[in-house]
């Protein structure tokens, strides 16, 4: 059961105190003949000094917002002027201001404006006609207006650039912008520290008793100085402030209670059916909006996103279009009419559709073919999108429908899928803060929006460290002819120069293998595990430590132990406690296997006259002189027969004979040449559209992964998923064919496992569609489709020679799969390590105050082998670090390999790896399904019992 959040409904006991001490000065008002004299005297004054504050605001704000406009000004010379303004008034003490203004300004004034007046003619005027009350207010509203000004200039500036951007294109003149746009938002965030200015000048109006205004502290001394009973009077004359202050006080309280039930577009009121009014739209801006493809309907393949027509200009005024529409369709959904599961739920499920057809080309084109231009939007958008999702989760109009249907979802005759929905939705809602209140709500808004700026930086960074790296491959010797190729082709797209190794995977790793030069090993492995840990502005350790910390924040704010506590709640696992165990099951004899073959791999190093201890960048390279000797099997032998288009056959083809699914090519614009597209059916009924983005480049983060420009759902028709599939493998020269590693040819499978988790859907609501899932069920069907490449009769077709077109010569064919536990140690042993570091860093109270410290730690405490590192390091933890997707969950691999080695298994059990029984259960149960049950609940129908760790280590060769 997830705990209590804070709400921060704290009783106001300081109130009751307040009363009570005010009550009991108010009966002696009313019982003691003094205190009343006193009151009666007083009240005299009360009119002045509302008089005054009121006057002097409603000037101090009007001059500070004139101010707060200069200082925005695209012209120096009046940014300068409105500085140089508030930088002198907030320098002098008010009451200094006050001593100015009525003795050295007002004379003055009355001075210059006695000699205009007297060269025209009139008599002059004399100091004492300009009041005293009235040199009070200007010297108030001076003082005032330069603190009030960078209250409007801060709230003016905290408007994302983008939306300004889309109201220009939307036709909006500069009026209307401020109007409609600027104001509305700035208003809602300037309202507190602008009210506590007004309740400051109620206070600070009390000075303008050393002139002689009679304010009603003027009216406090007077009578206390005529009958000396000075405890009486101060204590009146305090009453009388604190009723003032207090009062304003939670009046302005309310007030921010009141406009966070409000969307901002519902205060805005330009909706006109949902959209902006057709007034507000001039003619020429309305036509450039209605032609930028992100906004218009897409005559294309299967609907596909017309990117040969997108420009990067498209998308910030699009995206700023859309949001205007999502936040009208949210306005619409909390009309105040009766809650019902179709004009709530489904109507939330569709309000973010115009969301989803602006960013999904933009996601798809930032993170595999970024530019600068990209990469800034992007942190333009990732504040902005966290914002909007704060105010939708914060909007307590629309979460009281969604618990009004919760509370009554017995009587609403739910299907078992409307059911589940309901309840992660809510869910969803409630972890997101809903039910915070106040300065917890608002803080947690702050928090989630950092977080989503420092996740940008963290991957843009490493972006530009794998770019920036190279080592040109002057000495070859030992390299194969494949790792030549690859090198020669990045050496042509970096600059047109000879061969280069990269910071690419599928670079690195094979360089490392084989390269005879340790030095140049030393120098490579060097570079690629410093990713992000180079010092300058793409160092990424502090923003690990800022982004461990917020997180430990946001789990504290939400009444959690732990961020690792938050995370796993909803999750397989539940529990630290529960991943800590797994891991450290396999911890124990990985690390015991490693340690032997570290052993046997330095006496292999000291046999080649190489002295000193077994180091990282020397594992890699003796394992596979150690592979070719004991299992008679090298990379460079093998490669030939893993060619990259033969191995994407071959994923089509286990799909074919397990699911029915057919793969035609379709000629459509993708965002970059290397994609190619398929249309993919069953018995002649599309089902998705599969896109493969194969190739390593500069513009495309390291990595592979999956990911769908469209999620299939039924809500709003027969919505099939659109799915791509990418990863970075070495580009071949021009004329020559791919080839993969046996690792690469198991990343392709796991990723088009994802893909078939995509494409198979079969569900009403896009909450629930595909790969929407807990963390540590996502990779099942990942993880458990690469157990096909491992099929004899799925090699024996498809592993065929690049140059001759031979099969794979059965003795290589079971060397390969003999050895497909080789190394097992190595790699768990890294894999583990990593995923250890991300659960400790999340599962204390507080987040560690220097996370590679305590990354050393967390190694040393588990006994981390000194020849081995961490799969990721935090610097370059992009799976933790740049976002919120795997933070305490890079163990889901692993949970997902215990149920992956046991699915496979009842394949075995069970007629074969294609068994149509099997098959069709696991379609029904695990990839049709989406998340529209729990997941054990899901994997318990298909199997009917739960796994546990024994076929996972029997699988990695690590059973005792």
């Amino acid at each position: 059961m997830m705990p209590a959040p804070q709400q921060n409904k704290d009783f106001p006991y300081w109130l009751l105190i307040v009363l009570a001490v005010g009550g009991y000065f108010f009966w002696r008002v009313l019982t003691d003949d003094l205190y009343t004299q006193v009151l009666q005297t007083l009240s005299k004054g009360i009119w002045i000094t509302v008089f005054v504050t009121l006057v002097g605001f409603t000037l101090a704000a009007t001059m500070g917002l004139g101010l707060a406009l200069m200082s925005t000004s695209r012209f120096i010379v009046v940014r300068q002027t409105a500085r140089l303004y508030t930088e002198i008034v907030r320098g002098v003490p008010i009451i200094v201001l006050l001593l100015y203004v009525a003795f050295v300004l007002a004379p003055g004034m009355v001075a210059l404006f006695n000699w205009i007046t007297g060269t025209l003619g009139f008599d002059p005027i004399r100091n004492r006609d300009f009041s005293l009350l009235w040199r009070a207010i200007i010297a108030l509203t001076i003082g005032y207006s330069a603190f009030i000004a960078e209250v409007f200039r801060a709230g003016l500036q905290s408007i994302e650039k983008g939306q300004i951007e889309a109201a220009e294109a939307l036709g909006l003149s500069p009026w209307r912008r401020f109007r409609h746009i600027v104001f509305p938002q700035a208003f809602r965030r300037i309202l507190p520290p602008l009210g506590n200015d007004f309740i400051a000048m109620v206070k600070d109006s009390s000075l303008v008793s050393v002139l002689g205004v009679l304010d009603v502290t003027q009216a406090g001394k007077i009578t206390a100085a005529g009958n000396f009973r000075y405890f009486e009077s101060y204590n009146v004359l305090a009453l009388i402030y604190l009723t003032m202050t207090i009062g304003l006080s939670l009046g302005l309280r309310r007030l921010e209670h009141h406009l966070r039930e409000k969307t901002i577009w519902g205060l805005v009121r330009i909706r006109w059916g949902g959209r902006l009014r057709p007034d507000c739209i001039g003619s020429t801006q309305r036509r450039l909006l209605m032609t930028n493809p992100l906004r218009t309907s897409w005559d294309t393949p299967f609907e596909l996103p017309p990117f040969d027509l997108i420009e990067d200009e498209h998308f910030a005024p699009a995206l700023d279009a859309a949001l205007i529409d999502a936040r009208a369709a949210i306005a619409a959904i909390c009309d105040g009419s009766d809650p019902t599961f179709a004009n709530t739920i489904e109507a939330l499920s569709l309000a973010d559709a115009p969301l989803e057809k602006a960013l999904s080309p933009f996601f798809a084109m930032a993170g595999a073919d970024s530019n600068p231009v990209r990469e800034e939007l992007m942190r333009d958008f990732s504040p902005m999108l966290s914002a909007y999702s704060s105010e939708i989760t914060a909007n307590t109009a629309l979460f009281a429908r969604i618990e009004t249907l919760w509370n009554t979802r017995d009587d609403l005759d739910l299907t078992d899928e409307q059911a589940r929905v309901l309840l992660l939705t809510r869910r969803n809602f409630v972890r997101s803060g809903a039910q915070l209140e106040g300065f917890a709500a608002d803080r947690l808004a702050d928090v989630k929006q950092r977080l989503s700026v420092l996740g940008t930086r963290f991957t843009q960074n490493l972006l530009a460290d794998e770019r920036s790296w190279f080592m040109p491959l002057d000495d070859v010797a030992g390299l194969p002819d494949f790792l030549i190729a690859a090198a020669k082709s990045a050496g042509q797209e970096k600059d047109g120069g000879g061969p280069i190794v990269t910071l690419s995977r599928s670079l690195i790793v094979p360089f490392l293998q084989f390269s005879l030069r340790r030095d140049l090993r030393e120098k490579a492995y060097e570079a690629w595990t410093a990713r992000g840990a180079n010092g300058g502005e793409t160092d990424n350790r502090a923003l690990a430590g800022e982004i461990l910390s917020l997180r430990a924040e946001r789990a504290n704010l939400l009444g959690y132990d732990s961020f690792a506590d938050y995370k796993l709640e909803t999750q397989m696992a539940k529990t630290p406690d529960a991943v800590r165990a797994l891991l450290m099951q396999v911890w124990e004899p990985a690390k015991a296997s490693a340690e032997a073959d570290a052993l046997v791999l330095q006496a292999m190093m000291h046999n080649d006259n190489e002295s000193g201890p077994l180091e990282p960048w020397d594992w890699r390279y003796y394992s596979e002189k150690r592979r070719a000797a004991e299992h008679d099997l090298n990379e460079a032998e093998l490669k030939p027969y893993l060619q990259l288009d033969r191995m994407i056959e071959a994923a089509f083809s286990c799909s074919n004979r397990l699911f029915g699914l057919e793969f035609t090519p379709i000629d459509a614009p993708l965002y970059h040449a290397d994609c190619r597209a398929w249309d993919v059916t069953r018995d002649g009924k599309h089902m998705a559209v599969f896109i493969g983005d194969y190739f390593a480049r500069s513009s495309k983060r390291s990595g592979a992964w999956c990911s769908a420009m469209r999620s299939q759902q039924k809500l709003a028709g027969d919505i099939r998923a659109q799915v791509i599939n990418v990863c970075n493998f070495a580009k071949p020269p021009t004329g020559q064919k791919a080839l993969l590693s046996y690792d690469d040819a198991r990343t392709l499978f796991h990723e088009f496992g994802h893909a078939l988790h995509q494409m198979l859907s079969d569900v009403t609501y896009e909450l629930i569609s595909g790969t929407s899932v807990a963390r540590d069920f996502v990779e099942l069907p990942s993880q458990l489709y690469e157990h096909w490449l491992e099929v004899p009769e799925v090699l024996e077709e498809f592993a065929t020679h690049a140059d001759t077109g031979e099969p794979m010569p059965r003795d290589l064919l079971d060397s390969m799969l003999g050895a497909a536990t080789y190394d097992m140690g190595f790699s768990t042993v890294e894999y583990v390590a990593s995923a250890m570091v991300d659960l400790e860093f999340h599962a204390g109270e507080d987040a560690p105050a220097d996370p590679m410290q305590k990354q050393a730690e967390i190694l040393e405490d588990i006994g981390m082998p000194r020849p081995i590192r961490m799969r990721h390091a935090t610097p370059h933890f992009a799976h933790v670090f740049a976002g919120d997707g795997y933070s305490s969950g890079y163990y889901s691999y692993m949970w997902s390999e215990v149920m992956d080695a046991d699915a496979f298994q009842a394949f075995e059990e069970n007629g074969g790896p294609f068994d149509p029984d099997m098959a069709k259960k696991l379609e029904t149960h695990i990839l049709s399904a989406g998340g529209s049950e729990d997941a054990a609940e899901l994997y318990l129908k298909f199997r009917g019992a739960m796994p546990d760790a024994t076929a996972l280590l029997k699988g990695r060769g690590l059973a005792g």
